[in-house]
């Protein structure tokens, strides 16, 4: 919806208004392109240069000039308002073009409108409506998504909404990509603050972890014959993929010494027990599997609250080296 506005009404990108019962959202403002204020302009820019003056009326001039102030705000369709609440989606145009009632949205209306109130006080901001600060429900949340331009503060919102969760006592799983979230525990200054104990940074990578960080290792029984050979790059239509297959079907807990020495002792074929011993070796080499406790550190976190964060950052796309 295009919303027409002149220089003396106050009209920001992200204000909620309400026209005749239809909730829209400015999404962006530009100066309004009407018949005639285009040649009003050329022409006064022009006129200074020439030796002539303008022949209109007076009154008429004075209209245009006011005109080319005029600005046009871009809307967005949110939904509408019914019985003092918000109901998303649209079915019907109802306002009328030069009648229309327009008001901005106060942003307790919007926060009344849409239902919202108690949780985190003070998580943000309403955009363009000013001061008053909106709470965050924690049990409202579903599948969220964080939307916005670049250097909108899209990571910034995220990172402080996984800070509440962790103060109202939640333990929130992160897949850091770009290494973004390894500090949270700490200050500007590099010390410890009050996250730092909450805050298990997981690296599954090779060489392991060091300072905050945990290394992060998967045991073999919690994971399938398919799995580690996926992850292996070995080929399901080979004879060492059976081997697994015997392997897994008759072991319940185990390592990758335990499922070394077996390939020595059990496997007859020469080239596919060298095989699976150079896939193991690899895999050791990888450090990716070994025994780690995720459920007592989950159990653990679940005391106070708190983050697992899997450090991605410089983790190669795609399959292993090992494929």
């Amino acid at each position: 919806m295009y919303i027409l506005f002149g220089p003396d009404e106050n009209l920001s990108v992200g204000h909620c208004l309400d026209v005749n019962g239809i909730l829209v959202q400015v999404i962006d403002i530009q100066y309004a392109n009407l018949p005639g204020v285009l040649e009003h302009l050329l022409r006064k820019s022009l006129l200074e240069k020439m030796l002539a003056g303008e022949d209109a009326q007076p009154n008429l001039g004075g209209e245009l000039d006011v005109m080319t102030d005029y600005r046009l705000a871009v809307t967005k369709i949110r939904g509408t308002i019914r019985e003092g609440r918000f109901r998303p989606g649209f079915f019907e145009l109802c306002a009328d073009r030069s009648n229309a009632q327009i008001r901005v949205l106060q942003p307790s209306e919007i926060l009344e409108l849409l239902g919202i109130n108690g949780g985190l006080e003070g998580f943000g901001v309403i955009a363009g409506n000013g001061e008053p600060q909106f709470p965050l429900r924690l049990n409202r949340l579903g599948i969220t998504l964080i939307t916005g331009m670049k250097g909108s503060g899209k990571s910034y919102s995220a990172k402080k909404l996984l800070l509440r969760l962790i103060d109202a006592g939640k333990v929130v799983v992160v897949f850091d990509i770009n290494g973004e979230y390894a500090g949270l525990g700490l200050n500007e200054s590099g010390e410890r603050n009050r996250y730092a104990g909450r805050i298990k940074v997981l690296v599954p990578k090779e060489g392991g972890a060091g300072g905050e960080e945990v290394p992060l290792r998967i045991p073999l029984r919690d994971i399938t014959y398919e799995d580690f050979a996926d992850f292996m790059g070995i080929n399901g239509e080979t004879q060492m993929y059976n081997e697994l297959i015997v392997y897994w079907s008759m072991a319940r807990e185990f390592t990758l010494g335990e499922l070394e020495q077996w390939v020595r002792d059990r496997v007859d074929c020469d080239y596919v027990k060298l095989g699976l011993l150079r896939k193991i070796k690899t895999a050791r080499a990888l450090k990716l599997f070994g025994e780690f406790d995720l459920k007592g550190l989950i159990r653990e976190l679940e005391k106070s609250g708190g983050a697992l964060v899997v450090k991605l950052k410089g983790m190669r796309p795609g399959r292993s080296a090992a494929s």
